[in-house]
């Protein structure tokens, strides 16, 4: 079967290019022709959607302005890393041509025998995109399946109840990837939802391993900082960090981004990093710091100890993957709060992965059963 594939999949961003790899990959496995409608919007996509409020205008200006202060050093090297992921991508993938808007996609709709919509946060309410609820398609074209559908927040705005659901029932098959979002789903969608594991977990590490160099980048121990934007007390707890295991910081940013490693005390930014040098840095760390979903999943799928930083107690996606994995206990908001051990027999990678591999089995049940025709 021919699957054409709805994602973040051409964002500079390892998380939104890995799950996207992880995904289509699964489903060549299983025996499709997986390919990526090339829709790419307007505009900036970075690490994630940015509203255009007066206080992030302000945090962009100040962000551009450390930026030209303390890390133009680095200019040359962050030019060079959309050319890193381009060359990924197009070694990874296959594409249709780039579709720049619903419309194109209304008036020129590529041919799949299903549509597969995920997986990331491709149903943010900022606002929905109909993209991907796949509304360009005419009433009965193809097989509509949404895998491990995520969004940036379990609220659903009631003044969206209508169109969510209208959006929802284009779809044969909906899955999501946290329990609290498909809650919210199942509420309001005539088509149930279920929960499923993000992408990156259903190829193997050995898999993962093949997509990085077998030499590890950096010589010695270190600390891995993943941060996509500045947080005073994730700065806090990786100062910390280091010092207390007298290891060395080396830092990559999102798309770029440096402005996060203002006032770390890093020994190194690897500003060029594309997704098989992100592997390699996470694969080889002797502690990661983050707080990114995808740099915490591939942590625990690498058995890597990690501390996963969010802003809030109450993190959505964060939480949900660590209660899943029973690791819980390395999440933290406040640096003073911060795990006291982190070293590798702390953490029960053994029991993670009897997780992943359980609800890997349930997730791929799940496309073997939707994706048919």
């Amino acid at each position: 079967m021919k699957v054409g594939m709805l994602t973040y999949h051409y964002v500079n961003n390892y998380g939104a290019i890995l799950q996207a790899l992880g995904l289509s990959e699964t489903v060549r496995r299983l025996g499709h022709d997986p390919v990526f409608i090339n829709y790419q919007p307007p505009g900036e996509y970075l690490c994630s959607k940015v509203k255009k409020t007066t206080r992030n205008r302000i945090n962009i200006f100040l962000s551009k302005l450390i930026y030209d202060v303390f890390f133009r050093k680095y200019k040359k090297d962050v030019a060079a890393m959309p050319e890193v992921f381009l060359k990924f991508r197009n070694r990874v993938f296959s594409q249709t041509r780039r579709y720049a808007s619903f419309q194109e996609l209304k008036l020129d709709v590529p041919e799949f025998d299903a549509y597969l919509v995920g997986s990331d946060q491709v149903w943010l309410d900022e606002p929905y995109d109909p993209v991907y609820f796949l509304d360009f398609l005419e009433p009965g074209k193809g097989r509509r399946v949404a895998y491990a559908a995520s969004s940036n927040t379990a609220y659903i705005n009631p003044e969206k109840i209508g169109l969510l659901r209208r959006y929802l029932n284009n779809f044969d098959a909906i899955s999501t990837r946290e329990e609290r979002f498909t809650e919210s789903i199942n509420k309001i969608s005539d088509i149930k939802s279920r929960t499923l594991i993000d992408p990156v977990f259903l190829p193997s590490a050995d898999y993962w391993n093949r997509h990085m160099d077998a030499v590890p980048m950096i010589d010695g121990d270190y600390i891995l900082v993943y941060a996509t934007r500045p947080r005073r007390e994730f700065t806090k707890m990786v100062n910390a960090y280091a010092k207390k295991l007298n290891l060395p910081v080396v830092a990559i940013g999102c798309n770029g981004s440096l402005v996060p490693f203002f006032g770390m005390n890093y020994s190194r930014i690897v500003a060029d990093a594309g997704p098989r040098e992100f592997l390699n840095l996470i694969r080889h760390a002797k502690l990661v710091c983050s707080a990114s979903f995808h740099g915490i999943a591939f942590s625990i799928r690498f058995h890597r100890p990690f501390v996963a930083y969010t802003v809030m107690r109450d993190d959505m996606r964060i939480n949900s993957l660590l209660n899943d994995m029973e690791l819980s206990q390395f999440v933290t908001t406040m640096a003073d709060e911060a795990p006291e051990s982190v070293r590798e027999s702390d953490f029960d990678f053994f029991r993670a992965d009897e997780v992943i591999e359980s609800r890997r089995k349930d997730s791929e049940a799940f496309l073997s059963e939707t994706l048919k025709l």
